[in-house]
């Protein structure tokens, strides 16, 4: 990225690249707990650092149903869409890929919406009872 040129594909394959971006990931965990809720507690007329420590805190508390919650959105909104539209596309042989990939995007526009809509629930139920 800094070079500003596409890295080799032996690059994205390393060791060094995977280790790389799994901290990244791991790095950005806490970042994401921190914004998850503090929109919505925003909105409730709190400050803004108070409304990121205590989302942060809300993950934290509830990580349990935060991993059951991110194990059943990924399955969802990625392993079955990909799941469906190979299948798709190995039973036309290949023939049918430009129809097939067609599908995202609909795809898409049905699955976030009730991600979105997830959002809120998770909030009014670790939030607003409290």
């Amino acid at each position: 990225m800094t070079t500003g040129q596409r890295p080799g594909e032996d690059v994205l394959q390393s060791e060094a690249f995977v280790t790389a971006l799994a901290c990244a990931a791991l790095f950005y965990v806490p970042v994401m707990m921190m914004f998850w809720f503090a929109p919505r507690s925003r909105l409730a007329r709190d400050r803004a650092g108070k409304a990121l420590f205590f989302s942060f805190f809300a993950c934290l508390m509830n990580w349990r149903a935060f991993l059951a919650y991110g194990t059943v959105t990924a399955a969802a909104t990625l392993v079955l869409p990909f799941l469906a539209l190979s299948g798709l596309m190995l039973a036309s042989g290949g023939a049918l890929a430009v129809p097939v990939m067609s599908l995202v995007f609909p795809l898409l526009m049905l699955l976030l919406p009730t991600l979105f809509a997830s959002f809120y629930v998770s909030y009014r139920d670790v939030l607003a009872s409290q």
